[in-house]
Order: C-alpha cells, then structure tokens, then sequence
C-alpha cells in the first residue's frame, strides 16, 4: 500500500500535466488534503484495502466537483468511453431513494434521483431498480445506442438474463422493462464492488440518500 503522501503528490503531478493547479496542503498515515485550484480542498483517503477515494466539500460547485471526478477516475486507470450508467439506492424510514449517473466519455452529462413510496419490499434494491429504470430512459431519450451500466447488487442483471426468479411484482415488471429496452439501446454489465470507492457509484449513493433526506 501506497502512503497518502505519494498518491497526493502522484495525483497532483497527473493534474499539473493537463495544466490544472494542484498543490498538497496536509497529509497524514491514510488522507491527505489538496487544494484545487480555487476551488477549496479535497481530501484523499488511503485504506488498507486499497480502496483509495477522494472526498470533496459539501460547497464545491457542480462543474468543479465533475471535473475532478473525471481527473480522479482517469488518474485510477478508469476510462470510460462510450456511455456509462451508475446507479445506486437507499432506503431510510420505510422510503426508497434511487440515484443515477450518466457517463459520456469520462464527462458527467446527466444525474437523476428520486424516491418511491410504494412497492419498497426489496428496501434499497427497490431504488436501484428504478435507479436504472430511470437512467435507461434518459439515455434513449438522448438517442444513445449503447450503454454500460455499473452496479454492484448481482440481481439487476440476473432478473434481466433469467438466472434469477422474478417472483415479486417489481422485478417481474423490471424484467419486462429491460426486455423491451434492449430492443432500442444495446446493454453490458459490469459489476462493481459497493462501497469501494469508486466514484461515480459513490455519486449515485450519495444522490440516494439525499433524495430521502431531502424529502423529509
């Protein structure tokens, strides 16, 4: 495992090399604090599993907060050709959040959230569900002939294929869904591990749980 302070220095030369201003303010055994540009500080946290992540400030602006997105992934090898469909949901006081991110080559085009109220047995699985449902119709409504969706719960993609069941309600709809979607837009899988510091699924989490929080 790397120290936080050569991931810093490594990140903030990958930066200085597409003519951005990086410069490290503070580190210690797993974070360090960099400031961007103008655009206050970003933290990067180290974890024993390798599971590196940044974290930026609640006040960032959408542009900003986008563009070091990008950086970051780029910078972890993470090149997202193509269009990219992360999705995430939660469930907080008997209420389901989705949230979803929409990827054109490594630039954020789209994010969506909602909440649902109705038919939340499968609790955040629920939200995931319409996550993708909701992603998916954005992306053909832009005329997208293709799209990669990254999740990390294995049932969104086995109801779809037929290696799962769909005994409830909600997946039985989900699977028509997707059937009839993928007469219009070609779909690929790829699985992710939830929680693990990959960003644009720490995006969608995060834009779950506000969808919850902010109703409220």
């Amino acid at each position: 495992m790397q120290n936080s302070k050569t991931l810093a220095v490594r990140f903030i030369d990958f930066l200085k090399e597409r003519g951005l201003n990086a410069e490290l303010i503070k580190y210690g055994t797993y974070f360090a604090n960099v400031k961007y540009e103008n655009n206050g500080m970003l933290k990067i946290f180290i974890k024993k599993s390798g599971d590196n992540r940044i974290s930026l400030p609640i006040n960032i602006d959408e542009q900003t907060m986008f563009e070091i997105m990008k950086y970051w992934e780029l910078f972890n090898g993470r090149n997202h050709k193509g269009t990219h469909l992360y999705v995430d949901g939660s469930f907080i006081d008997n209420m389901a959040g989705y949230g979803y991110v929409i990827v054109l080559d490594n630039n954020v085009i789209n994010t969506g959230s909602g909440i649902i109220k109705e038919d939340i047995s499968l609790r955040n699985i629920t939200g995931e569900i319409m996550g993708i449902i909701t992603g998916i119709e954005n992306c053909l409504e832009n005329d997208f002939k293709s799209i990669t969706i990254h999740y990390d719960y294995e049932g969104l993609k086995k109801w779809v294929t037929g290696k799962w069941k769909t005994n409830k309600k909600l997946t039985q709809l989900y699977r028509e869904k997707m059937t009839a979607y993928s007469r219009k837009i070609i779909i690929s899988w790829h699985k992710v591990a939830a929680h693990s510091g990959i960003t644009y699924n720490e995006l969608a989490d995060r834009l779950a749980k506000n969808a919850v929080k902010n109703y409220r």
